[in-house]
């Protein structure tokens, strides 16, 4: 029985110093370091840009000349002789409407004035012979003039009855059906000069272009259609207005199309915009405008990351200028020959650790 309680007595000392010698051990151990993080980034050399700045914006083709018209009087539609795409010529009758009660006014108004002119030639001498007034001889000539006018507005909504072609195009769609009954300005057709076009271009107001800076401007206009085409264009209109919704102004440019392409209204183009630098202009450093970002405290500053000797980023304070493309000019804060990060700007902190990829020279 002794010997019994010495070997329990023996195998919980051995126990209590099992455990004692692994608390000591684990609190004797180093804490562990955590490997530095080196992030991979894309980083462009700042070089001296040519000055040269492209834009490419959507266009659309319209007609120069494009209208659409509408009976200037009401009545029942008895003659639509054309059809959607149709080529007419200037004076072509498009469409007309029943004419008879505008004809009947007529006879009726010619009748009244032939009476209202007879009266005055008669009245007129009886003046010098005393026997009608002054007075009644102006009461005769107001009703003669009235007559005239009656006249005259009977004879505009006759010939109003006919819509005729003003000039000579296609007609690009018709809005109404034959025997239908039509009112005054109500559009009934458009029609087109498909043989004069333009290009509309929507100009983002950053970009809009002023009058007097058109000098040094290479205007081109592409065509999904035509592959390696191109069409010199100039600018004929521009809106001095931005549009409410979408802040944008609106550019109408002249391109000049042989007859033998099918080019028509509604197509989709590709308007390039080339500033040429002027001989003699200092010459400007653009970054890509993923490599700049604000400052994260909300103030008013914009930065971008230099990549030092060391492989280290460091915040660089910038001034920023005008937009082309997605290049944004430096005026103030880089110099040639530094390196910055050109994406994943926001991943990164300062004096981090980075590995160049995908370097641009």
């Amino acid at each position: 029985m002794a010997n019994y309680n010495h070997c329990i007595h023996k195998r919980v000392i051995f126990s209590f110093t099992l455990v004692f010698s692994l608390l000591i051990q684990g609190c004797s151990e180093e804490p562990e370091v955590k490997a530095e993080v080196i992030r991979p980034v894309k980083s462009i050399l700042i070089v001296e840009s040519s000055g040269d700045q492209t834009r490419t914006l959507p266009g659309k083709v319209q007609a120069a000349k494009r209208v659409d018209l509408s009976f200037q009087v009401s009545g029942p539609l008895v003659d639509l002789p054309i059809k959607r795409g149709q080529e007419v010529k200037k004076g072509q009758v498009l469409a007309k409407i029943d004419p008879r009660d505008f004809k009947s006014k007529l006879r009726a108004a010619e009748a009244e004035f032939k009476r209202a002119k007879a009266d005055v030639e008669r009245v007129r001498p009886l003046v010098k012979k005393n026997l009608v007034s002054k007075a009644d001889v102006g009461r005769y000539e107001a009703v003669y003039d009235v007559a005239g006018a009656d006249l005259e507005q009977a004879r505009k909504a006759f010939s109003d009855t006919s819509i005729i072609a003003p000039f000579s195009g296609a007609v690009a769609d018709i809005f109404v059906e034959n025997f239908q009954d039509v009112q005054a300005k109500q559009s009934v057709l458009s029609l087109q000069d498909n043989s004069n076009l333009e290009i509309v271009v929507q100009v983002p107001e950053r970009e809009i272009v002023g009058r007097g800076s058109n000098k040094n401007l290479e205007l081109k206009v592409f065509f999904e259609t035509l592959p390696g085409t191109e069409f010199p264009a100039t600018v004929k209109e521009f809106a001095t207005e931005a549009d409410a919704n979408t802040q944008t102004y609106e550019v109408v440019l002249g391109i000049d199309v042989p007859s033998d392409l099918n080019l028509l209204p509604g197509m989709s183009a590709s308007v390039v915009a080339l500033k040429k630098m002027k001989v003699g202009q200092e010459k400007k450093i653009y970054v890509p405008v993923t490599a700049v970002f604000k400052d994260p405290t909300g103030k008013n500053k914009q930065y971008v990351w230099l990549v030092g000797q060391d492989k280290t980023v460091k915040r660089q304070d910038i001034v920023v200028g005008a937009l082309s493309n997605s290049q944004v000019e430096i005026t103030t804060g880089l110099s040639i020959g530094q390196r910055v990060v050109s994406a994943g700007v926001h991943y990164l902190v300062e004096g981090q650790k980075v590995k160049l990829t995908s370097q641009k020279q």
